[in-house]
């Protein structure tokens, strides 16, 4: 398409947008090319309906407009936060997702789906502590393979608590034997452990149930190949890690895991 028909047809759809606007609808995202819209005169139902589309910028207008109505019953207005939630934390802007999960609990407390959600954002957001209290409340309240994992990894990465974190990876695995994700947190941990034969099995075996697809796995088995003195399949593994996600070293690296000194690849 020509720059100059391009033009022509921004111009259209801008005038077009204008006169949406002037008939009380507005322009809340761009998508993959799509514009989508919402009403401010919309209903509390029917913006509560575009609140539920799914995580993308187009729901966060709507949904601020369910939260801001104050006509919302507490089930769309709880759900109104955690969907807002979710995208907050897709974008990781973590402040404003914990403030969304946090206003759903007071408003559900105690609600699985909800104390899953703050729990993992407040692990990305490096608040360690408190992301296992939310993990403890989930497990008293809805034990399962992914809650039991949740808190594993959060003890891993946090560092602390190695043996409950363990204790954590092997519940998960026992509820769900083929869940690599537990395999690859619990590789984590047998590294911070010092055990390296381990944490390459269970790396090893990570990799093997989603090959191509865990940078995390093959990092940490480069590590402890590192560390154990195979510079050469060490060092393959972190390349491999390291072209699927190329931030995986720094990431890593905040969390105090990285390369022994001298093996560096």
């Amino acid at each position: 398409m020509s720059a100059v028909r391009a033009g022509g047809r921004a111009g259209q759809e801008m005038n077009a947008n204008v006169r949406l606007i002037l008939m009380g609808l507005v322009a809340v995202a761009a998508v993959s090319g799509t514009i989508y819209l919402y009403s401010t005169t919309w209903t509390v139902s029917q913006n509560m309906a575009q609140c539920r589309q799914g995580m993308s910028p187009a729901i966060i207008a709507p949904c601020t407009a369910v939260i801001a109505s104050g006509k919302a019953d507490e089930d769309d207005l709880s759900e109104a936060h955690y969907n807002r939630g979710m995208e907050y934390d897709r974008r990781k802007q973590y402040a404003l997702a914990l403030e969304d999960f946090s206003a759903a609990l007071r408003l559900k407390p105690d609600t699985p789906t909800y104390l899953r959600a703050r729990g993992v954002v407040y692990t990305d957001a490096g608040q360690y502590a408190l992301a296992v209290k939310d993990f403890d409340k989930l497990i008293a309240k809805l034990p399962g393979a992914d809650a039991y994992n949740d808190r594993c990894w959060a003890r891993a990465v946090w560092g602390q608590q190695l043996d409950a974190a363990l204790a954590d990876c092997n519940a998960s695995l026992k509820l769900d034997n083929t869940d690599p994700a537990a395999q690859d947190s619990r590789a984590l941990v047998y590294f911070r452990l010092g055990k390296n034969d381990l944490a390459i099995g269970d790396a090893s075996g990570a990799i093997a149930f989603a090959p191509g697809k865990l940078p995390s796995s093959l990092y940490v088995r480069g590590l402890a190949r590192l560390r154990e003195g195979n510079l050469k399949d060490g060092k393959a593994d972190v390349a491999a890690a390291e072209k699927l996600d190329p931030d995986i070293a720094s990431r890593y690296a905040k969390w105090g895991v990285k390369p022994a000194d001298g093996s560096a690849p």
